[in-house]
Formats: C-alpha cells, sequence, structure tokens
C-alpha cells in the first residue's frame, strides 16, 4: 500500500460519476473498482468488495449495494423502507 486512503462516500460518488456522467457500465465500474481497493487503505474493505459484486449483478443504487455489504459482510442491522433493499436484505447475494 503506498499510503493512498479513501472513503466509502467518495467510492460512492465515483460510482455515480462513472455511472451517470460517463455512462461506465456496472459490471466494468465494479471489476475495476474492486481490483483498486487492495491498493488503498479504505475502511469497510469486505463491505465494499460485496457491495462492488452485487453492484455488477444487481440494478440497484450503489449505496444500497453498500447497505448489503454492511448487512451481509460485517453483520450489520440495517432498516430500510426501500422495497428493492429489503429484497436484498432477505437473502444473500448467492440466492439470486
Amino acid at each position: 500500500m503506498s499510503g493512498a486512503s479513501t472513503t466509502v462516500e467518495v467510492l460512492a460518488e465515483v460510482v455515480y460519476v462513472l455511472s451517470s456522467v460517463y455512462k461506465v457500465n456496472r459490471e466494468t465500474i465494479a471489476t475495476t473498482l474492486e481490483a483498486f481497493l487492495p491498493e488503498i487503505d479504505v475502511p469497510h474493505r469486505a463491505a465494499l468488495r460485496y457491495a462492488f459484486q452485487l453492484y455488477s449483478k444487481r440494478k440497484i443504487d450503489f449505496v444500497d449495494c453498500v447497505l448489503a455489504g454492511y448487512h451481509f459482510a460485517e453483520g450489520q442491522d440495517i432498516m430500510t423502507f426501500d422495497i428493492k433493499l429489503q429484497k436484498v436484505l432477505s437473502k444473500d447475494m448467492a440466492d439470486t
């Protein structure tokens, strides 16, 4: 690691810009940023890995993928009114 660090929020913004401004497809974004993770210091690394994998497979917002990552990779309880996210939280990505 070269001393570079970032936050989950910055990565979420990167995903947003790549997808909405530059029209990069979900799978390319997910695989590229997941490959970048070992090069930086970032909190919630396991949750982010889960989020990138989910993002490449499902049509839900990246922030919801991060919340699912917190739930499945870190065991955190997530409360939401978002029906799509509720469905994701009710079953693991491996079941999708």
